[in-house]
C-alpha cells in the first residue's frame, strides 16, 4: 500500500505552510524566549512599550480583531504572575509581618491572612483583573464595551503595572526594616497606571478619568 501514509507530515495542518523540522537544542529554545521577548511584533518588551506610548492603540487594536501585532493580554497577565512569584522567593519583598508590626496590628488572625497572600501572590495577581473589570464595567460606560473587552483593558494594564512593580522590588534589596516597609508601600503607584490607560483609551479628561478610576476601584474592592 501508499508507504507515505506513514510519514510525518511536513505542512502545517492550520496555516498549511511548509514545516522545517529541526531538532530541539538549547540555542532554539533561548532564541524563541529572546524572539518572544525582544520581538517587534508581539514581544513582551515591544508591547509594553506601546501600551506606555500609546495604550489606545494597542487596546483598540485587539478589542478590534486586529491582534497580530501585540502580545496577547492574557499571556501577559501570566507572564507577570510569573515575574511576581520569582521575585517575591528572590527578594522577600512582601514583609507582611514587617507590615503588621509597624500597623500595631500583628495578631495571630492578622499575620495568618497575610502569610496567606503572600504565598499565593500569583493568584492575587491574576485575581485582581476580573475584579477591577468588574469596577470598570459598571462605571466606564461610555465606550460600550462588554466584560471581555474589559477584562482585556484590565489585563494589560494591571500587567504593565504588576511587571514595574516586580522590577521595583529589587531597587529595594539594600534597604531594610522601616525604611524598606515604606518603600514597598510607594510601588503602589504603579496602580495609577491602569488609570492612564483608561484615560487615555477613552479620552477622558485627567481629572474626571482618574475620579471615575478611583470610583471603580473602590466598586471593585466591595
Amino acid at each position: 500500500m501508499n508507504e507515505n501514509k506513514t510519514e510525518l507530515s511536513t505542512t502545517c495542518q492550520t496555516c498549511h505552510k511548509e514545516l522545517q523540522p529541526r531538532r530541539l537544542t538549547i540555542k532554539l529554545l533561548i532564541n524563541d524566549i529572546m524572539s518572544t521577548i525582544f520581538n517587534l511584533e508581539r514581544g513582551v518588551l515591544f508591547t509594553i512599550w506601546e501600551l506606555i506610548k500609546n495604550p489606545r492603540a494597542v487596546i483598540n487594536a485587539f478589542v478590534s480583531g486586529n491582534r497580530h501585532r501585540y502580545m496577547n493580554p492574557f499571556r501577559l497577565m501570566i507572564l507577570a504572575a510569573t515575574l511576581a512569584v520569582i521575585t517575591e522567593s528572590i527578594t522577600g519583598t512582601i514583609d507582611t509581618v514587617g507590615h503588621l508590626k509597624i500597623a500595631g496590628n500583628d495578631n495571630e488572625s492578622t499575620v495568618a491572612i497575610g502569610k496567606f497572600l503572600k504565598d499565593n501572590i500569583n493568584l492575587i495577581v491574576l485575581a485582581t483583573v476580573p475584579v477591577l473589570s468588574i469596577g470598570s464595567f459598571l462605571i466606564f460606560r461610555k465606550s460600550k464595551w462588554n466584560f471581555a473587552e474589559h477584562l482585556s483593558i484590565n489585563a494589560y494594564a494591571y500587567s504593565v503595572a504588576a511587571i514595574a512593580g516586580s522590577l521595583y522590588s529589587y531597587l529595594l534589596l539594600p534597604f531594610e526594616g522601616e525604611t524598606r516597609v515604606l518603600l514597598e508601600g510607594v510601588s503602589q503607584i504603579f496602580t495609577f497606571f491602569v488609570a492612564y490607560v483608561y484615560i487615555k483609551t477613552w479620552s477622558y479628561g485627567v481629572i474626571k478619568g482618574a475620579l471615575l478610576f478611583l470610583l471603580s476601584l473602590f466598586l471593585s474592592m466591595i
